[in-house]
């Protein structure tokens, strides 16, 4: 049978290893590397891999340490500027993080001939569909691994990168102690979240497709890095998955030579995948053979695959990116609700979502239809009110004398009733006056009790609680086995172990005892909420702090009107968790109505509008739109020099981020006027020996 056409061999991304006899003659530095090469500390033993950007090594350290590990190094001839710029963006990436499945940095310099490389640890693994294969897992075992290859991604995601280029052999497994070791390798075309990885980070990828097409996001494939967000990296998990339950790819390619590279991209843009289960049934006499590397057979297999799973895979592999899982934690958590027998979060699309595709499809058949339904009941209507005003007629008539009649008796009723009422009125006005005091006395109890609870949440140290449950375990241990205790805790995480169990024992409960114990007093409980949602930000934990924030925002709405301070506080703590979640536009829309609504109320020189009008600009350069920043930017700048004076903290800190906007646009020379600026005010009013 003919192999299918690998979309994964596109040159410049992942090209098959090139043969190194071409690259050697002449000393080394004018030469490829070799085996038996010397680089720093490292001997270059053999080579692993080669991409578009670099090469792999195995090489050997002797020094401080005797180790194997990987060597990474762009290649001659591709130490473009470009180029050296991705190759810094993997080196800080991976350096950022820490993480059992993630290949960690070891060391990082440059040759003698000033290429950049960088020393991670050794992986010695398969890609992770080979390994699965090669060791015949069934559906529960390729879950489990992919569910740790998710915490792998969502790990990165948290530190500010995203991979964006996600596929079986940048995930390589390897056996320890009898059970699969996943690990992420290779972030080389990965973007910082927060823009601050590297200055051309933003600008080197412009206007390029970056990524392997056939786990390609399909906001990937529209020709544009700058608007990717870590739901990319969820597409490309749903590709993963796909491939791990079927041994196909969602999306099938003709040869570029028949098709062209442009078609593909399309492809990806629009094509619609189908079902995993749906899929088994085509693959013909294939499918027994997939089937028996799962351990079950064909029709055992399409029954497994249908409903839950189909639902998660179809999930991750929305063309919308707003109908895909947020993050690779929500997209492990659905893994782990299968796996556990729970109800999972992805659904079938609903009947009305049906409905808009199919008007889309049928838009001139559903125009001629509803104007067919519209005459019909423009008729009935007709005939329908004629009678209704004929029959309205004679019952007026029949009306009129009877009203006349019940009036004369109503008349002293009435006087009666106003009396009564009169007498009823005075009585209420007394019980609200004194209901109206006690409720100020317990509101004015309850902000008191809210203030104390909220100073408690804001100094929550999970640090320190991770450095006491440890000192706690090895205080409870034998002394005799302590040394071999604290061995076995050195790998362990106790500030996410701390992190986790106050997530579960008790921000799970916080929201809800506010909502009850706070139900009559919505202000207090917004600012509990809006105190919460802050510090669950503080602590990393995005995702759990939108639902208070976004109820904090509301509340005060409501009670406070979009004109109160607090309001616009919790205005523009919503736009910061957006931007910190990588919902920009999102963030966009908050900081918009903030300064808008400042400027309106307050003026241009408030703090509060100075401070909108620098969010402003901030998101504009995170979005990498310089250009666009630089007037929010001057603004504050010339703000914040008018009221507070050239020497205030605040002042000087947007005169340093006027001069790092201006290096970002390659205007060195002004940058370093502005930013000496800021150097000599911070040492007039803090001392040259200020950190």
């Amino acid at each position: 049978m003919k192999e299918p056409y690998d979309p994964t061999l596109i040159p410049g991304e992942d090209s098959p290893t090139q043969s190194a006899s071409a690259e050697t003659g002449g000393p080394t530095g004018a030469r490829g590397e070799a085996p038996g090469d010397i680089i720093d500390r490292f001997r270059l033993l053999e080579k692993l891999g080669e991409g578009g950007m670099g090469s792999v090594w195995m090489a050997q350290q002797a020094e401080p340490v005797k180790r194997r590990v990987a060597l990474k190094i762009i290649k001659l001839g591709m130490d473009t500027r470009e180029v050296v710029a991705r190759f810094e963006v993997e080196r800080q990436a991976l350096a950022l993080m820490d993480h059992p499945h993630i290949a960690k940095v070891l060391d990082a310099g440059s040759t003698s001939s000033g290429r950049p490389y960088f020393v991670m640890e050794l992986v010695r693994g398969v890609p992770i569909t080979n390994y699965c294969d090669q060791a015949k897992l069934g559906l529960r075992e390729r879950l489990e691994l992919f569910h740790k290859v998710c915490h792998a991604i969502q790990h990165a995601h948290h530190k500010g990168i995203i991979h964006r280029d996600v596929k079986p052999s940048n995930i390589l497994v390897s056996e320890q102690d009898n059970s699969a070791l996943p690990k992420v390798i290779d972030f080389g075309i990965a973007k910082a979240t927060s823009a601050e990885l590297t200055d051309q980070t933003l600008y080197t990828m412009f206007s390029q497709v970056i990524g392997t097409p056939a786990y390609m996001a399909p906001e990937q494939a529209e020709n544009s890095g700058l608007d990717i967000d870590t739901r990319a990296d969820v597409y490309s998990l749903g590709v993963l998955l796909y491939e791990l339950l079927t041994g196909t790819r969602p999306l099938e390619f003709k040869r570029p030579e028949l098709a062209g590279y442009e078609e593909m991209l399309r492809i990806i843009r629009e094509d619609d995948p189908i079902k995993p289960s749906t899929r088994i049934s085509t693959l013909g006499d294939n499918a027994n053979a997939i089937a028996g590397k799962r351990r079950v057979n064909t029709q055992s297999l399409q029954k497994r695959l249908r409903g839950d799973l189909d639902w998660i895979v179809m999930k991750a592999l929305e063309k919308d990116r707003s109908r895909r899982y947020e993050t690779a934690n929500g997209l492990a958590e659905d893994i782990a609700h299968f796996l556990n027998d729970e109800p999972v979060d992805a659904a079938p699309p609903s009947a009305r979502y049906r409905l808009n595709k199919l008007l889309q499809r049928r838009k001139k058949t559903v125009v001629f239809v509803a104007t067919i339904a519209l005459l019909l009941i423009a008729g009935s209507v007709g005939t329908g009110v004629g009678w209704w005003k004929t029959t309205k007629a004679n019952k007026s008539l029949d009306l009129a004398l009877a009203e006349k009649e019940f009036a004369l008796n109503q008349e002293e009723k009435q006087r009666l009733l106003a009396q009564q009422n009169e007498i009823r009125a005075q009585k209420e006005a007394e019980r609200a006056t004194q209901a109206e005091a006690a409720t100020k006395a317990r509101a004015e109890e309850l902000e008191q009790v809210a203030a104390f609870q909220a100073e408690q949440l804001s100094k929550l140290d999970v640090d320190l609680m991770g450095i006491r449950m440890r000192a706690a375990l090895l205080a409870a241990a034998p002394q005799a086995q302590r040394s071999e205790i604290e061995q076995k805790l050195a790998s362990v995480n106790f500030t996410n172990l701390a992190l986790g169990t106050l997530r579960d024992n008790l921000f799970e409960r916080t929201v809800p005892t506010i909502d009850q114990q706070f139900e009559a007093q919505p202000l207090v409980r917004a600012q509990l909420l809006q105190t919460t949602a802050i510090t669950w930000c503080d602590l990393g934990l995005l995702e759990i702090a939108l639902e208070p924030q976004q109820r904090a925002l509301a509340l005060r709405r409501e009670e406070l009107g979009d004109e109160n301070q607090d309001t616009l506080d919790s205005l523009t703590a919503m736009g910061n968790l957006y931007k910190d979640l990588g919902k920009f536009n999102e963030a966009e829309l908050c900081y918009r109505e903030a300064l808008e609504t400042t400027r309106r109320v307050f003026g241009d020189d408030h703090p509060s509008t100075l401070a909108s009008i620098g969010n402003m600009g901030l998101l504009l350069s995170v979005l990498g739109d310089f250009k666009g920043a630089v007037p929010y930017y001057r603004d504050a700048l010339e703000g914040l020099r008018r009221v507070l004076g050239d020497e205030h903290p605040q002042t000087l800190l947007s005169i340093n981020n006027m001069g790092l906007l201006l290096q970002s646009q390659g205007k060195l020379a002004e940058a370093e006027l502005i930013s000496r600026e800021a150097l000599e005010g911070f040492r007039r009013v803090h001392g040259a020996e200020h950190p």
